[in-house]
């Protein structure tokens, strides 16, 4: 094969591991349900492709679903699930109608039931129940263009204006328990920003919206002000998200930790993109990210206040190296032992997880920088994807 043969193929093959098809697949072969009954809720502008392929995978399993997507992306009908288009970049009647179908589907299951909630970029106008009427919602988002506002902006206000944005779909799930699959056309999107965040816990606070309407002095009734100053949910013990970075071994540690994280009530903000295939052992990978994470939770569960516990995570590539930076809160002392940082662990084992990962780096000839400033610790990590990449510039501190 020659070297431009080699290429195609590797790209071939990144492009297929982050369809929506193969993404849903290797989310849900082999996952097991439980005993209650299972539903499937696609939505978005690769909805179509994600419910078939759950419906191939799921066959009889299923007890039955509903597909939301833009017009035109309806290619046939899919056993068990009904699909409906709707308007998009703007909402319409069809989305209103189609959401209040999805509600009544999910209004009434129990604690041993499932949604599997696929959910991909344009969410946000096909999925929606607006909280006040149409004509005000679309003229408060006509004043927020109108004033320059940017989209976090934009959809920190109008989470607050619906009842299935901002982690308000899963908390009308409940009991049932929510298997949330997201795929996102923006690279590095927060996941509440995703069709903003129906099936995850919301990062902005009543205090920022009001802020926001207030920084545009924007026009609006009593109602809405009332549902500004009505918190989201921060927390959902019901939900279970697949983080899908197109690297298999990368979502397995990722969703194994992010899953515990979100248990431990800390508010966690991912943003992931690895290649498939890296020249790092799925050993080493698995290593460096689980102990950043573990030292990340064991840290902000320190913090008294659980408003303020927080993990932020980004993996990327970065001038061909692999990007991992991981920030979060910190309660408590840091613990350092001459220019080394330690972990509180209690055990024989007392930051061994740190010598892991500085050993790992080392391997690699790779990067790594730890800073603690005011009650956020930070730990950066650059793994060159050529082992000889950064033998010059990338030193271990």
């Amino acid at each position: 094969m020659t070297l431009r043969e080699e290429a195609d193929a590797i790209v071939r093959e990144s492009i297929r591991q982050v369809l929506p098809d193969e993404a849903v697949a290797r989310a849900l072969q082999g996952r097991e349900f439980g005993s209650g009954k299972l539903y499937v809720v696609a939505v978005g502008k690769a909805a179509w492709q994600m419910a078939r392929t759950a419906s191939y995978i799921l066959g009889r399993r299923m007890e039955s679903g509903i597909c939301i997507t833009k017009y035109g992306h309806v290619k046939g009908e899919i056993g068990g699930i009904r699909c409906f288009e709707a308007g998009h970049p703007v909402p319409d009647e069809n989305s209103f109608q189609a959401t209040e179908e999805v509600l009544r589907l999910v209004g009434n299951l129990g604690v041993e039931d499932t949604v599997v909630f696929l959910l991909s970029g344009g969410g946000s106008a096909l999925f929606e129940k607006p909280l006040v009427s149409r004509k005000e919602l679309a003229d408060i988002t006509d004043q927020l263009l109108a004033c320059g506002a940017d989209i976090v902006e934009m959809n920190t206000v109008r989470k607050r204006l619906s009842a299935v944005k901002g982690g308000r779909f899963a908390e009308n799930c409940r009991p049932a328990k929510v298997y949330s699959v997201i795929l996102s056309d923006i690279l590095g999107d927060p996941l509440d920003m995703i069709a903003s965040g129906p099936a995850y816990p919301d990062s902005s606070t009543c205090a920022q919206a009001l802020t926001i309407a207030s920084k545009y002095s924007l026009e609006l009734s009593e109602k809405t002000i009332g549902l500004l100053n009505r918190e989201t949910p921060k927390s959902l013990s019901n939900v279970e998200t697949v983080v899908k970075t197109g690297n298999r071994m990368a979502d397995a540690i990722l969703n194994s930790k992010l899953s515990l994280i979100q248990s431990r009530r800390i508010r966690v903000t991912a943003k992931a993109a690895v290649p498939p295939d890296l020249p790092i052992s799925e050993i080493d990978l698995c290593t460096v990210i689980g102990n950043l994470l573990d030292n990340a939770m064991e840290a902000a569960l320190r913090q008294e206040e659980e408003s303020e516990r927080f993990i932020r995570v980004y993996i990327g590539i970065l001038k061909n190296q692999l990007y991992i930076s991981v920030q979060n809160s910190v309660g408590g002392e840091v613990l350092k032992s001459g220019r080394s940082y330690l972990t509180t662990k209690n055990s024989a084992g007392h930051g061994f997880g740190l010598v892991r990962i500085d050993r790992i780096v080392e391997k690699y000839e790779g990067y790594l920088n730890r800073q603690n400033e005011e009650g956020v610790f930070a730990t950066e990590v650059l793994l060159p994807l050529s082992r000889h990449s950064g033998s010059n510039l990338n030193r271990s501190r």
